[in-house]
C-alpha cells in the first residue's frame, strides 16, 4: 500500500465549468468525496442527513475552502478478510501503514513521504518519530475497527462452479 497505489491525482470538470476557472489544488480527497459531490452538485441535500463517510468536493470546485472540511488525513485499505487486510492512514507528510495477520499483532510501516518518497526507509521503530507514530497508530487502529464491523459476514465467490 505504497503511495503510488494510494495517491492518485483526481480530476473533476462539471458542465459548464468555465475553463479558466480550472486550478490544482494540493488537498487530500478521497474517492468515496465523489458521491456527496454528485448529490451536491445535483441539488440533493438530504444525503448529508445519511451519515455517509464521503463529504461534498463542490466548495473546492468553487474555490471556497473556507465552506469546505478539507480533509487532514485519508484512509485507504485492502482485502476482503478483515482479520488479513492491508490499511493506510495519510495525515500531512507522514503515512502509517497496517499489516493486520490474523491473530497475531498487525505490523505497521511509518514513512515521512518528504524526506522519503519511495517508501524506503521505516521509521516505525525510531524513538524520534515516537509521538506521531501514537498518533497516527490511534487513529489508524480505531478507522480499521470502524471497518472491520462494516465488512459482509460471508462473502460470495462468483469464481466459484
Amino acid at each position: 500500500m505504497y503511495d503510488c497505489s494510494a495517491k492518485i491525482p483526481m480530476i473533476i470538470k462539471p458542465p459548464n465549468f468555465p475553463a479558466a476557472a480550472a486550478k490544482t489544488a494540493d488537498h487530500l480527497v478521497s474517492s468515496i468525496d465523489l458521491y456527496g459531490t454528485l448529490l451536491d452538485y445535483a441539488g440533493d441535500a438530504n444525503w448529508k442527513e445519511l451519515n455517509l463517510d464521503g463529504q461534498s468536493l463542490l466548495p473546492l470546485l468553487h474555490q471556497d475552502e473556507s465552506q469546505s472540511d478539507v480533509r487532514d488525513q485519508v484512509f485507504s485499505i485492502i482485502g476482503e478478510n478483515p482479520d488479513n487486510n492491508l490499511c493506510m492512514i495519510r495525515k500531512g507528510s507522514f503515512k502509517l501503514i497496517r499489516l493486520a495477520r490474523g491473530s497475531s499483532e498487525p505490523l505497521y510501516e511509518l514513512y515521512d513521504l518528504s524526506e522519503n518518497d519511495y517508501e524506503t526507509h521505516n521509521l516505525y521503530t525510531l524513538d524520534k518519530y515516537k509521538t506521531v507514530k501514537d498518533e497516527l497508530k490511534n487513529i489508524l487502529d480505531h478507522w480499521w475497527q470502524e471497518q472491520k464491523e462494516k465488512y459482509p459476514k460471508e462473502t460470495i465467490n462468483f469464481w466459484k462452479s
